[in-house]
């Protein structure tokens, strides 16, 4: 009942989901997928996926004034044994500022649609439990008399801000970098009530995150991450820190060219450990992660863990298929 929107461990994978704002920061064309999975121990998993696609702007054909972003993105969430299903689609727009040299700002703005649909065949009712014979499934519940839709879909609206400093995603001789960001979603209160009777507003959520990336040496950079999320009576805090390894590494395919590899390890405050490990460089970012939950439901029960994979692509129509070299590039 106090449940939140449905959270990624690899959020910074999940750019368009977590503020819009990150649209107009892409300098490249990016490609993001998550697949998250928890609780296994339960009939049917909870599994959430999402998809996104940014889009940068430039002014001119040469590319070195850039402008901002437009993304798009599809969420997909399926919940317990009734298959309450979420699905999400939205458009994000957002503009990119240059401060200075190394101060950027971006502010976003995201709209699009949530269906919310529910299969209640396999939900059971109070009504439909008899006392010494307990559940008989040919009691039809009176719920169903009273117009009661089984499926919902909802003008959605977030807006969002993100403040970069040196803005570089290469591992190369990168120097200190830092970010912040805070977005708010549902800024509409949309009526997320299966009864056309009943309204039930979904609860705004704001997010506020920061992550710095600091070089140790030529070879390793820290990153420290911080997550913080706000819905109704919900409040999550996740803080961690991840450790960098660039193999400086020389390869003809652009694939394997300048591989990073990454380990780290979180905290979600009174829920969990978070371990995640990835490889990557600029054209691609494959990462896993694993949630060892350590609430009260973990000690009684066990499988109630969560699984997440995420993949990011940079320009691959450019990298992965052009087959000949041009000496113009």
């Amino acid at each position: 009942l106090r449940a939140q929107d449905a959270a990624f461990s690899l959020y910074e994978s999940s750019m368009l989901y977590l503020n819009p704002a990150y649209a107009g920061e892409e300098r490249n064309l990016e490609i993001a997928m998550n697949y998250r999975t928890q609780w296994k121990s339960v009939s049917v998993p909870y599994q959430t996926y999402q998809t996104s696609v940014m889009i940068p702007f430039y002014k001119g054909v040469d590319k070195t004034s850039h402008l901002g972003g437009l993304g798009v993105s599809i969420h997909h969430d399926v919940a317990g044994s009734g298959e309450l299903k979420t699905t999400g689609a939205n458009f994000s727009l957002a503009k990119s500022i240059s401060i200075s040299e190394l101060n950027n700002l971006s502010f976003g703005f995201q709209a699009g649609v949530i269906q919310r649909k529910i299969d209640y065949s396999n939900l059971q009712w109070g009504e439909q439990y008899q006392p010494f014979f307990g559940f008989n499934s040919n009691i039809v519940p009176t719920v169903f008399s009273n117009d009661l839709e089984n499926r919902k879909y909802m003008l959605d609206m977030a807006a969002g801000l993100v403040y970069y400093y040196n803005d570089i995603q290469e591992y190369t001789n990168k120097e200190f970098s830092a970010h912040v960001g805070v977005s708010a979603y549902h800024l509409n209160s949309p009526n997320e009530s299966f009864s056309p009777k009943v309204r039930a507003s979904l609860p705004r959520i704001l997010k506020l995150n920061a992550g710095m990336d600091v070089p140790l040496s030529d070879y390793f950079y820290l990153s420290p991450m911080l997550l913080t999320l706000y819905q109704g009576n919900t409040f999550q805090i996740n803080s961690g820190l991840k450790l960098i390894y660039n193999l400086h590494n020389q390869s003809s395919n652009k694939i394997f060219d300048g591989l990073i590899v990454s380990a780290g390890s979180s905290y979600r405050l009174n829920d969990g450990f978070i371990f995640s490990a990835g490889m990557g460089n600029q054209v691609f970012l494959l990462q896993y992660a694993f949630d060892l939950n350590k609430t009260k439901l973990g000690n009684q029960i066990n499988n109630v863990n969560a699984n997440e994979l995420s993949l990011i692509l940079r320009n691959p129509v450019e990298h992965l298929f052009r087959k000949v070299e041009s000496p113009r590039y």
